[in-house]
């Protein structure tokens, strides 16, 4: 006869049971947590990414109570502590010498233009000017030929003004940034066509090509934030065009943004806010008073409050994180004189 089998009791059963979620909970430390489903993991991607955009908007303009000391237009323009220089450009259609210094109180308002003795070596317009750590630098530009002339301006008083080495050809209508020690210098035209080179140059060593634009422009729009460097619109060999790129400053590499939402010259860029803006200029037909910004979450060009009027030729100057001006430039009733404001609203 075979012997019963004792049937285990409650304790058992409850002793097994600590055993399993005992074995489970090691099991799952050691795995860790499942990954979230694909479309999960996107969606927590999209809140985790930087949100400033959606919070972000330009103030609508407003007119400075002051204006250059003449109605005037191509010329180079840079911020600088306390102070916007103002470098040739043309009056009446002539080229001039003229340096002008726009103040700027520690509240931020402006409060004075005046010419700043004794000017530039030469006359010039269409040049591009930058800040390099305590002196201004103006690359190319021209009277009436290009020039490949690059002066050095010190700070505060401008003067004397010295002759670093020169660009590798003659260059006007080009755009300039700097990026920490080397000054990227972007499109222009060089007696012959557009041109497609981004170089940089650096002084003390040789200027070599960094990066090529898809189409070769002059009169583009040209800014850099902390990453990248734009480039927007211009003038072609073939005409007025929507172009729309940028470049990481770190490698190079080139992003083709969406086409500009209009093909233009002449237009101003600034980065306000954290966020590029592109103002102004002049389609094949017609100066526009348009401004856009860049978004860059959306990827795509979003309308912003339109300038007091249409305008292009001047300069679009960054005076703080937050705040740019727009001085001078050229319009359909002619060559202006005006300073407008415009500010980042962020939340």
């Amino acid at each position: 006869m075979k012997a019963r089998r004792r049937r285990p009791n409650g304790r058992f059963w409850t002793l097994l049971a600590l055993v399993a979620i005992i074995i489970a909970a090691a099991g799952f430390l050691h795995r860790g947590p499942r990954s979230a489903a694909p479309s999960q993991a996107r969606h927590a991607a999209q809140n985790s990414a930087p949100q400033s955009a959606a919070s972000f908007a330009l103030s609508h303009w407003s007119t400075v109570p002051l204006t250059l000391n003449q109605p005037m237009m191509g010329f180079a323009a840079v911020h600088t502590p306390g102070a916007i220089w103002i470098l040739g450009g043309l009056i009446n259609d002539q080229s001039i010498t003229y340096i002008q210094k726009m103040g700027i109180s520690a509240n931020g308002r402006l409060h004075s233009v005046r010419n700043v003795p004794p000017g530039l070596p030469i006359a010039n317009h269409d040049g591009a000017a930058v800040l390099l750590g305590r002196q201004v630098i103006l690359l190319g530009g021209g009277s009436y030929l290009s020039s490949n002339a690059v002066f050095r301006l010190p700070l505060p008083r401008m003067n004397p003004a010295t002759t670093w080495n020169a660009l590798p050809l003659p260059l006007s209508d080009l755009q300039a940034v700097t990026d920490q020690n080397r000054i990227l210098v972007v499109g222009g035209h060089d007696s012959g066509a557009p041109s497609s080179t981004i170089w940089v140059y650096n002084p003390g060593h040789p200027t070599k090509v960094w990066a090529h634009l898809p189409i070769g422009v002059r009169y583009a729009a040209v800014a850099r934030d902390s990453h990248m460097l734009y480039s927007i619109g211009g003038l072609s060999a073939a005409g007025v065009t929507r172009q729309a790129v940028a470049y990481n400053l770190a490698t190079g590499k080139m992003t083709k943004l969406p086409p500009y939402p209009m093909a233009v010259q002449y237009a101003e860029a600034a980065v306000i806010g954290g966020h590029l803006v592109v103002a102004g200029g002049k389609t094949a037909s017609n100066w526009t008073n348009a401004v856009y910004w860049y978004n860059s979450l959306k990827h795509r060009w979003v309308s912003a409050p339109a300038m007091p009027a249409p305008a292009g030729y001047g300069a679009l100057v960054a005076i703080s994180p937050t705040q740019a001006v727009w001085l001078g430039g050229e319009g359909p009733s002619g060559t202006l004189d005006v300073v407008w404001r415009v500010s980042a609203n962020t939340r």
